[in-house]
């Protein structure tokens, strides 16, 4: 169960694929979950970890977690896909 009910308790990712000339590209929007406000993203064509934690160091970057003093980080959550 995750906690919704205020921002940056809870990010939320998940993997949407489009293709194009040059082969699919991927896009991973972060959002929270309270708010649905996009944190970060990765948009390119690798569909891998390392695509979601680049998003997600863009969303901790953005919202200002990276800091010593910053609040507790969030909650990752995914529908973890038909894969």
């Amino acid at each position: 169960m995750t906690d919704e009910s205020d921002p940056n308790k809870t990010w939320r990712y998940d993997f949407l694929t489009f293709p194009t000339t040059a082969g699919d590209y991927h896009l991973v929007p972060v959002f929270d979950a309270c708010s649905r406000k996009i944190t970060g993203r990765y948009f390119g064509p690798e569909e891998t970890s390392n695509s979601v934690h680049i998003a997600w160091d863009k969303a901790l970057a953005n919202e200002g977690l990276l800091a010593e003093d910053a609040p507790k980080l969030p909650m990752a959550a995914s529908d973890r896909g038909t894969r």
